[in-house]
């Protein structure tokens, strides 16, 4: 059974950033000072009190605040504040809040108040959202000790960003709260109440393990059905997904927005959902797949904005044994990229991983996934894997150059619970600093995967955005055969990202 969280109102209509500038004689605006989001938490708190999370603009964030530069803004602006405390600290309200900014001057404080019900050091995510577009996310801290004293707030950090709401992208955030999963979804226009599931996610669990086997079969040319009854199947079973994932508040929500969403986002710490095999119908609209409808991207929590991506010099990295058409693949790449090096080597490229790529990596590769094992590519000198990231997260060895990575092989994106969290490829690339992922879900043909690589690429270097890459490559891909190679692929990135210029 679905249940609303928060107030009565199924969403708030959000004000545009700001009003025309009036005609005629004004008064000269006030000299423009960078303003900063800023937000605190204290550093140690007693078991069983009450803390505050405080949010707000400062003109002075101080040496130790969370700096987001904010550009200067005709009117307010309305900024989305989500929070998502760890399981020792209890929110006592809303875990979302709006924050006005104000034209000029600082803004009013937003207060998020939990209660400390477990020992040890627990920690609170913020996220803020400028309509549906991602704008920071930050970490603050608080150690709790029975009996312990109160201490000073601690502050994170972020970078400066750009504040302004793109129109139509939106973002469907996914998150766990006390065991149960809550969708909301975040657009320009409206901010729309939590929507809480229970088990929507493990509950359908065993379906999306037997979709993914089918679409392998598929993708071998061993599957049960054939030509146009494949591509029936695969609608059926995703119209079976929406319904049995999606809360149907959720899709209300949906429907309402449907027609202004330029980009769709899903943010969530649990990625376990084949959103890109989601089929959303209702009577009198049936507009195919979610990724056919507009540019649909994935975001794990802790993944920074980037607008730019590096790639070329482009790397191509193999397996060994390497797929039959591997080596096709890389010289139709090198064609649309320009020369790049190849390496099949696990220590060379662990190398170069720490040593920070200026350019893009590109696999080319056999990766075997397992539920219980995770993902891993063979390698001379190994098996890569992705507990081998580790160092790199911690150091942001990407960070410098914001590679693209592309993991084109077999279900490259799926998740293995290891050291009690959940870790795969894409969120230990993006943690390590890349600037987007492009990974599969299910084994795809060898040349679906080079016709989708070369349009993809090829569109990036004509100046395309990540998204409207993404889309033409599918669309590229597509066959009247039972191949699903096209809706195997998903991507973790900014859907308005484009490449640097060629060196």
């Amino acid at each position: 059974m679905d249940t609303r969280l928060g107030a009565s109102e199924t969403s708030h209509r959000l004000s545009p950033a700001g009003d025309p500038a009036p005609e005629g004689d004004v008064e000269p605006a006030p000299a423009y000072h960078p303003r900063h989001l800023v937000a605190g938490l204290p550093s140690r708190a007693a078991l069983g009190t009450e803390i505050s999370l405080l949010v707000r603009v400062a003109t002075d964030p101080g040496p130790w605040s969370a700096s987001v530069l904010l550009d200067r803004l005709a009117g307010a602006t309305a900024i989305s504040l989500l929070v998502q405390p760890s399981t020792g600290l209890v929110p006592l309200g809303a875990p979302e809040r709006l924050l006005t900014v104000p034209p000029h001057g600082e803004s009013e404080p937003v207060r998020f108040v939990f209660r400390t019900e477990q020992p040890g050091l627990h920690g609170v995510r913020l996220m803020a959202f400028a309509g549906g577009t991602f704008l920071a996310e930050l970490e603050t801290q608080v150690s709790v000790e029975p009996g312990g004293p109160a201490g000073q707030p601690g502050w994170a950090r972020s970078g400066p960003l750009d504040v302004r709401a793109r129109r139509g992208e939106v973002t469907l955030q996914v998150r766990s709260l006390g065991g149960q999963t809550v969708f909301q979804l975040l657009s320009d226009a409206y901010l729309f109440e939590p929507v809480l599931a229970q088990g929507a996610a493990g509950d359908a669990s065993a379906a999306i393990e037997r979709a993914i086997t089918t679409l392998k079969q598929l993708a071998q040319g061993r599957g049960p059905y054939t030509g146009s009854m494949a591509r029936r199947w695969m609608a059926e079973t995703g119209v079976g997904l929406w319904q049995a994932l999606v809360p149907h508040v959720l899709q209300e929500q949906f429907w309402q927005i449907r027609e202004h969403i330029s980009a769709f986002s899903i943010a969530t710490d649990f990625d376990v959902v084949p959103w890109e095999l989601l089929y959303p119908l209702r009577p009198g609209s049936d507009d195919g797949f979610l990724v056919e409808q507009f540019p649909v991207l994935r975001r794990v929590f802790g993944q920074a904005r980037n607008v730019q991506l590096a790639v070329t010099p482009c790397t191509y990295v193999t397996s060994e044994p390497a797929p039959t058409d591997a080596q096709e693949e890389v010289d139709a790449l090198r064609r649309v990229l320009g020369p790049g090096a190849s390496l099949g080597d696990l220590g060379a490229l662990l190398d170069l991983i720490a040593a920070g790529p200026r350019g893009g990596l590109h696999f080319a590769c056999h990766n075997t996934f397992t539920p219980e094992d995770g993902a891993s590519v063979a390698m001379r000198g190994g098996p890569f894997v992705p507990g081998l990231l580790n160092s790199a997260a911690v150091r942001q060895s990407l960070a410098g150059h914001r590679p693209l990575v592309f993991l084109n092989a077999c279900r490259t994106a799926g998740n293995a619970l290891e050291f009690s969290r959940m870790i795969g490829w894409a969120q230990q690339f993006m943690a390590a600093g890349a600037g987007a992922f492009v990974g599969t879900l299910w084994p795809v043909r060898s040349r679906s995967a080079r016709v989708f690589a070369e349009t993809f690429y090829g569109s990036l270097q004509d100046g395309a955005t990540l998204g409207n890459a993404l889309g033409w490559a599918r669309r590229a891909a597509v066959h009247d055969d039972p191949d699903p190679s096209w809706l195997a692929y998903t991507a973790y990135g900014d859907p308005e990202a484009t490449a640097f210029p060629p060196a």
